[in-house]
């Protein structure tokens, strides 16, 4: 792992990323692929996205349950020691480069009215890693190839670099690395910018009686919105000679207010989310 730093250099604090992190918050790209957790990825920072976009997508850009960890992922890494099979690296990275398709896919086609159109330009990137070899893949997303199926994901080697035996060889690697993770970088940041453009407009909400003001239901701005609480009303503020009185005889007599049983048991609970997968040829080599 230690290669690993070597490789990111001291600009990885530039580019929000997480090790070992469950992407347990996205749906599945199939029944049969195996819950996604790269050894490193790269992603935005959650308050760069709009909190309306992390909430209609969050099945597509929000990999984990932990809300801190970035969104959007687009840059992948996996890492195999000497004993490690390069094979298995490769086929993990294939997977979370389909997952980061779908999510780059997702932002950059949001409030367009031609939703389903596909580039088929790569906007996702991989790496693997071992002892001896970098590799980086490339992944884009098609459209079905009937109406109603799914879209097919596709995996491109673009290249692989030698660590070793000389100083030469492991600088042409990182300099490989290092201008991958930026282009990725630029693509999410052009595609987060768009989307939040075209975020709806929330209506304010009025302010009830009493002073005070509920802020909107989704906030569009990257910095939080701010609960101002008025002062409450005179009336409620009044409080009259016969309440504070020694006299018992001039207090006034509280009434009792029956609860309602109209309503019983729990509040009904939310649908839960439906996704149609494709059991085989989802992910496919070009």
């Amino acid at each position: 792992m230690k290669i690993l730093w070597t490789i990111a250099g001291p600009d990885d604090i530039g580019h929000p990323s997480a090790m070992k992190t469950q992407f347990n918050n996205l749906a599945a790209i199939a029944d049969e692929t195996a819950l996604a957790e790269p050894d490193l990825y790269y992603g935005a920072r959650p308050e760069e996205v709009s909190r309306q976009l992390r909430n209609e997508l969050d099945k597509l850009i929000v990999p984990s349950n932990w809300k801190n960890r970035p969104v959007v992922p687009n840059f992948f890494v996996e890492v195999k020691g000497p004993s490690g099979a390069e094979s298995v690296a490769e086929q993990q990275a294939r997977i979370d480069g389909a997952l980061g398709c779908r999510a780059m896919h997702s932002i950059r086609t949001y409030g367009m009215v031609e939703s389903n159109e596909y580039d088929g330009k790569p906007y996702a990137f991989s790496c693997t890693l071992t002892s001896t070899t970098l590799v980086l893949y490339a992944h884009h997303i098609s459209g079905p190839a009937a109406w109603g199926d799914l879209p097919h994901y596709f995996m491109t080697a673009i290249d692989q670099w030698a660590l070793w035996p000389d100083v030469e060889s492991l600088c042409r690697a990182v300099t490989a690395f290092r201008n991958v993770r930026l282009l990725a970088k630029k693509y999410r940041d052009i595609f987060i910018r768009a989307a939040n453009a075209r975020v709806p407009a929330k209506a304010s909400i009025p302010r009830p009686p009493g002073g005070l003001e509920i802020p909107h239901a989704y906030d569009t701005s990257p910095l939080p919105q701010t609960l101002w609480v008025g002062r409450r009303s005179q009336q409620q503020s009044q409080v009259s000679a016969d309440a504070v009185s020694d006299d018992p005889q001039r207090r006034p007599k509280r009434k009792r207010v029956k609860r309602s049983s109209s309503i019983k048991g729990n509040s009904p609970k939310r649908p839960a989310l439906l996704i149609h997968l494709k059991r085989s040829g989802s992910l496919e080599d070009p």
